[in-house]
């Protein structure tokens, strides 16, 4: 059976709080355990079998992996499934939705968010992060997130929690803050059980 956006969605907000860890050693199940900057989740583990890396992808990575219980059905879900691994990296992870003709300028909620800006160690922009739509309100143009490596007072990309953020719907195209949306392959008797408000 496949996975729904509803489920999507609620595993995702059910990792709220997560904190990355200073050690690679460290519980990684553990919400707050040995809390820091290192970079190490249980995200990027489950996804590619090592931690270390900035993990907003891995977060979106590790949810599909938990739900379809195994790194193959979450890339086909992800449309990752030419890839020889979980691709950890933004803007492949935006390519691969592309390529399969996956990719959208409104959002829907369970769709895959990549967010455009600054790469300072590269000296560039381009997209730079990424987060699952967790709802969205068609009359006030707003959706929110659950976003993995962000922190829970800002929009952020290398933060260090699991957190909620919203973004108006004026944030989204070209090199706006929000770049556009993947919609992962859902299960087609599932996917309508959204959490939309408004119509």
């Amino acid at each position: 059976m496949g996975v729904s956006a509803k489920e999507f969605v609620e595993k995702a907000l059910s990792f709220e709080g997560y904190r990355e860890k200073n050690h690679a050693s460290a519980d990684l199940e553990d919400f707050q355990a040995d809390a820091g900057d290192g970079n190490h989740t249980i995200f990027q583990q489950i996804s590619v079998g090592w931690t270390g890396d900035q993990w907003c992808q891995y977060f979106v990575d590790g949810i599909a992996v938990l739900l379809t219980g195994s790194r193959d059905a979450a890339k086909r879900l992800l449309c990752q499934d030419g890839l020889a691994r979980m691709t950890g990296y933004t803007p492949d992870g935006s390519t691969c939705f592309k390529n399969a003709g996956r990719w959208y300028q409104v959002p829907e909620v369970g769709d895959v968010v990549y967010f455009y800006g600054n790469v300072s160690s590269e000296g560039r922009k381009r997209i730079c992060h990424t987060g699952i739509v967790a709802w969205v309100d068609r009359g006030s143009q707003t959706f929110g997130t659950v976003e993995g490596n962000s922190n829970s007072n800002g929009f952020t990309t290398n933060g260090g929690c699991v957190a909620q953020h919203e973004y108006s719907f004026a944030s989204v195209g070209g090199d706006s803050r929000v770049n556009g949306f993947g919609r992962p392959r859902f299960n087609e008797d599932t996917d309508s059980v959204y959490i939309q408000i408004g119509g």
